[in-house]
């Protein structure tokens, strides 16, 4: 699988998308954002340019023959994101063992499609992020953060990298899970990237670890 094909594709189709919202330069790249805008959204649908970049991927992908894009119904797991309507697909990869990538796209403070949620693995999955995580103008990085985000769990996943590992439910249990340039973890203060990355190695190579881990192929 060429991934560097895959993203000019991805491009070509978000360039070409009908009714494409603008993207913004992040507004407090110059200072810090004012006490008052933590509590407002000046223009909630500007985020729906997630959804669309979401849209593009999904869609050359499927045509790609990499995965299938199934409808599906909103997740569960959605329920404590934004309230609303959802509409959700699940990418089911042709590749054996493959992840799928479950896209929600979320109505969000009377716009539409203007918030993503993300679902790696089936059922209850290993990920769930949200883009925005929050909306409020304070919290605005500007739309290229929010589809580099974006972009960065679609290649970890397609490409084959994405590896994470849990000891437990809840906010008391330690998570370790991939990014594209490192890992990140929770309640593993203790540990250094060092750990965190040969933990990541031995789900790669199989391990099961802690109480969940996982991995899978590259799509292609």
């Amino acid at each position: 699988m060429d991934l560097t094909a895959l993203i000019a594709e991805v491009d070509r189709r978000f360039v070409s998308r009908p009714d494409p919202v603008p993207g913004w330069d992040d507004p407090h790249a110059a200072e810090p954002a004012a006490e008052a805008e933590y509590s407002s959204t000046t223009d909630p649908q500007r985020y729906a340019i997630v959804a669309q970049r979401a849209q593009a991927w999904a869609e050359a992908l499927q045509d790609a023959g990499l995965a299938e894009l199934r409808t599906s119904r909103t997740p569960a797991w959605t329920a404590d994101m934004f309230a609303g309507v959802g509409r959700a697909a699940m990418l089911s990869p042709a590749k054996l063992g493959a992840l799928p990538l479950t896209v929600v796209l979320l109505d969000w403070d009377g716009g539409a499609s203007n918030a993503v949620a993300l679902g790696v693995g089936g059922g209850e999955p290993a990920e769930a992020l949200l883009l925005p995580d929050c909306g409020c103008d304070g919290c605005d990085p500007g739309s290229k953060a929010l589809l580099d985000e974006l972009d960065a769990v679609f290649l970890d996943v397609v490409g084959g990298s994405f590896a994470h590992a849990n000891g437990g439910a809840g906010e008391s249990g330690w998570v370790v899970q991939s990014t594209l340039d490192g890992a990140w973890a929770r309640n593993l203060s203790s540990r250094t990237v060092g750990d965190m990355e040969g933990v990541l190695a031995r789900v790669r190579a199989g391990e099961n670890v802690g109480e969940r881990s996982l991995h899978g192929p590259a799509w292609g």
